[in-house]
């Protein structure tokens, strides 16, 4: 059985810049169990397998040794996607087999789901003995202590340590495993040529390791789930970047273009040095605070931000302070401050009504998923006039609107219902939103509650976002939550339904959307339409266009091939 699980790659060149300068030399270690007496290219044979997806390197592999060799060199060198201890045992003893020859090849690791406890092989303690011992700890310490009983090898940390060539490092779910266990900080450390290093639902210690990074990163980000109290889920920390780390970690990487991190407020305090590269940035604050012209000051050249206050529910847009620090940022940035280059802004709205961006933007990108219940209020959401606001501000011309169509059934009104939300002619300069992309999710569970929706209520969703709007380009997108973070990409594919884990039901249900119906109602919604792209889960994707008749009044709807209609959206979503 093959040992490794790995991510799919695209079929394009593998090549990474700045591989001339890594040693050793590819070229030995690829040719290493070569035999001489085979006739063969092997700059041919690598060149070939490198256009092959991994499923065919596998059939590949089994045609000889030495084509084997070629096919597991170019498997490795591709992203290696390693969930739970059991895969990631096994691939580190193929890596480390054979003196490690592969390793300089390994170029991104992803790990997912390793646990401690798994690991601490602790003597005279059995694993349930080690499970109770482990869930009576209440301090990082006790956790450590635990950690330096365990038998000290450990395959995954010393695949890491001579991995020398690694450039993109990801962890998800792994907190305990990399934070208690000081070998393995000092591992991620040595990776001179590190450039991407993401954590995903890990401890606080993230902070700590990224400061002790000897290579120049790229991207660094810290992805958390926070509960109401601002702590991380399952950990008695605030997993915050505090003001001096972020000013210790401006100086130390001063070549970071993306930064995504979670921190206390956005104020002068100890944080003055700024980011002055980073050019995408997602920020989660704590306190809501946040000093408009200190924040510009922080992060000059942004380009894209997504912005989260963490507790925006309990904002009070009543009170004094939080008006006058609105008026200010407006103010501000009416003298001609902000930021020059920034294209794409992201929230919610009442994230993005706090922060009070008043500079033009290409792309708005607005969050109106709740993992409320149906019946509970939703102020965190913003009302109508906010988000008018937030689209007058910063006057897009492509907005998108990410939604849980089980909830908004059950609003009385829906956001966006006035019919001037895209257009802002009474604002300078004037203008309207021109490109509207949609992604509406099916709940799982939807089906069995009986609040299925129908073709006809998720008209009733839509139209009144386009009605006297001025959008010439509609995309909407019928997906589910199990892929929330590829949504804007399910259209890549025929069909992801296969992939998830849909209840059987809820994918009935959205295969029953009478497509050609929906398309019609959004056309004689949008009297501006000229093209409509329309994206089911379970279904694939088609691509209308929209031409007017030589009757008045009438328009006449145009399906495109495929091949075509991905061109039209390569062109309008760019």
């Amino acid at each position: 059985m093959q040992p490794i699980s790995m991510a799919e790659s695209p079929s394009t060149d593998h090549s990474l810049p700045g591989s001339e300068m890594m040693e050793p030399p590819l070229h030995s270690s690829l040719t290493r169990h070569t035999s001489p007496n085979l006739n063969l290219n092997f700059d041919v044979v690598r060149a070939i397998l490198a256009y092959c997806r991994n499923a065919d390197l596998l059939q590949v592999s089994l045609a000889s040794r030495e084509l084997r060799d070629q096919a597991m060199n170019e498997l490795v060198s591709r992203p290696v996607y390693l969930k739970g201890e059991d895969k990631a045992r096994s691939f580190s003893r193929f890596m480390l087999a054979g003196d490690g020859f592969r390793l300089p090849l390994l170029r991104t690791l992803i790990l997912v789901d390793i646990p401690l406890h798994h690991m601490a092989l602790v003597p005279n303690i059995s694993p349930d003995e080690l499970d109770e011992l482990l869930k009576m700890v209440t301090t990082v310490h006790d956790i450590a202590y635990i950690w330096s009983l365990a038998n000290p090898h450990d395959a995954i940390l010393e695949m890491l340590e001579h991995a020398t060539n690694l450039r993109d490092l990801e962890f998800i779910r792994c907190g305990r495993y990399i934070s208690f266990n000081d070998k393995f900080a000092e591992a991620v450390s040595a990776l001179r040529h590190l450039v991407t290093f993401r954590a995903i639902d890990c401890y606080d210690h993230i902070s700590n390791m990224a400061l002790c990074l000897t290579s120049s990163l790229e991207t660094l980000e810290h992805q958390i789930h926070l509960d109401e109290f601002g702590l991380q889920v399952g950990c008695l920390s605030r997993p915050d970047f505090s003001a001096d780390a972020l000013d210790t970690l401006a100086r130390h990487q001063p070549r970071l273009k993306t930064l995504l991190f979670t921190c206390k407020s956005v104020t002068p305090t100890q944080w003055i040095t700024p980011f002055s590269q980073v050019r995408v940035l997602d920020i989660t604050v704590l306190e809501n605070t946040i000093d408009f012209p200190h924040f510009v000051h922080l992060f000059p050249k942004l380009k894209e931000l997504t912005v989260c206050m963490h507790d925006s529910s309990k904002l009070s847009f009543a009170t004094p302070r939080l008006s006058a620090v609105r008026d200010s940022a407006i103010a501000w940035q009416a003298a001609g401050c902000g930021w020059p280059c920034l294209d794409v802004l992201c929230g919610t709205v009442v994230d993005l009504y706090t922060l009070a961006v008043t500079s033009p933007v290409h792309q708005l990108s607005i969050r109106l998923r709740v993992e409320a219940p149906v019946s509970a209020c939703y102020p965190h959401l913003g009302t109508p006039s906010m988000l008018a606001d937030v689209i007058s501000g910063s006057r897009p011309q492509c907005v998108e609107v990410e939604f849980d169509c089980g909830k908004l059934l059950h609003q009385d009104q829906a956001l966006g219902r006035e019919p001037s939300t895209f257009v802002y002619d009474e604002h300078h300069p004037a203008g309207a939103v021109s490109h509207l992309v949609m992604g509406c999710f099916f709940p799982a569970g939807l089906s069995s509650s009986g609040s299925t929706p129908s073709t006809s209520e998720l008209l009733d969703m839509i139209s009144p976002l386009l009605k006297h709007s001025r959008v010439e380009y509609l995309h909407l997108t019928l997906t589910h939550p199990s892929v929330c973070h590829d949504w804007r990409k399910i259209g890549e594919t025929e069909c992801l339904a296969t992939g998830t884990d849909m209840d059987p039901a809820l994918i009935h249900v959205m295969s029953t959307v009478d497509i050609g119906v929906l398309v019609a109602g959004i056309v004689a919604s949008g009297t501006h339409l000229r093209t409509v792209v329309l994206t089911v889960l379970t279904c694939g994707q088609s691509v209308w266009e929209v031409e007017s008749a030589e009757s008045e009044g009438h328009r006449i709807l145009k399906k495109l091939d495929p091949y075509t209609g991905r061109q039209v959206i390569a062109r309008e979503e760019r």
